[in-house]
């Protein structure tokens, strides 16, 4: 009887994590930063630029060695896929997300300093984020479904769609990489 191979993999170098405002993308990917020692990007922090201009920031972006980003840029969204190693896709039902951007919005009430503001120094109101909530599962859930299905063979693939998911995958990515409780996502 011949015995199994072995194989180490060692931690991804490069992680794109998306989902809906709301969803948790960039607290998994400052999780994933921390645990796998990789520079943070949050897309919705960058400060907004000409197409042509944010098309060879990213481009130039993706040629780095090691980077965990968070957020999803329908027009730019190739160029980051192609070269990550790991693409989460954080998938949650829209009320869940409504219901996290109500909660950080009444928590910047209390307390402004709670939220890092973006780079343009203007966070977007509650009404369009809800409405950016609102129109993902028609308008950029497609995208992200055909970015899948055209990466799916050349890298890992995690897609996550209820918060208990999103928990454990944030307990296997904080604890030991790769071990028993590793999640396989599936479109279904």
């Amino acid at each position: 009887m011949e015995m199994p191979r072995r194989f180490e993999v060692g931690p991804p170098r490069r992680v794109l994590f998306i989902g809906s405002p709301g969803a948790g993308a960039a607290r998994l990917a400052k999780l994933a930063s921390g645990r796998f020692s990789l520079p943070l990007i949050d897309l919705a922090q960058a400060p907004r630029q000409p197409e042509a201009t944010w098309r060879d920031d990213l481009q130039a972006l993706a040629e780095e060695t090691d980077w965990a980003v968070a957020g999803f840029d329908a027009q730019t969204a190739d160029i980051l896929s192609r070269r990550a190693e790991w693409l989460v896709w954080i998938d949650l039902p829209v009320s869940s997300c409504f219901s996290a951007v109500v909660r950080e919005h009444l928590k910047a009430r209390v307390s402004p300093q709670a939220l890092k503001k973006p780079a343009s120094g203007k966070r977007p109101s509650l009404w369009a984020r809800l409405r950016q909530i609102a129109h993902y599962p028609a308008e950029v859930s497609p995208r992200i479904i055909a970015t899948i299905e055209r990466e799916r063979r050349n890298r890992t693939i995690y897609i996550l769609r209820t918060k208990r998911e999103v928990r454990e995958f944030a307990a296997t990515i904080g604890s030991d990489f790769g071990g028993a409780n590793r999640l396989n996502g599936k479109l279904k």
